[in-house]
């Protein structure tokens, strides 16, 4: 039983380190385009991401 779920644990971190997002590839990928392409959605997506913390930040600090 111990076995069973040691093996199991074990699958489970080499499918994490396995599993690579599609952004990751990009900012990797051996053509020029495709990695300006992939850090500017990346540079995009954390924009967003900014401004939502930045707004979360702010109804807290006005609630408080």
């Amino acid at each position: 039983m111990a076995k069973e779920e040691k093996t199991r644990i074990e699958k489970r971190k080499i499918g994490d380190k396995n599993s690579v997002s599609l952004i990751e590839k990009m900012t990797s990928h051996r053509f020029l385009i495709v990695r300006i392409i992939g850090k500017t959605i990346h540079s995009i997506w954390l924009g967003f991401l900014a401004i939502g913390v930045f707004i979360a930040w702010l109804v807290t600090a006005v609630a408080g």
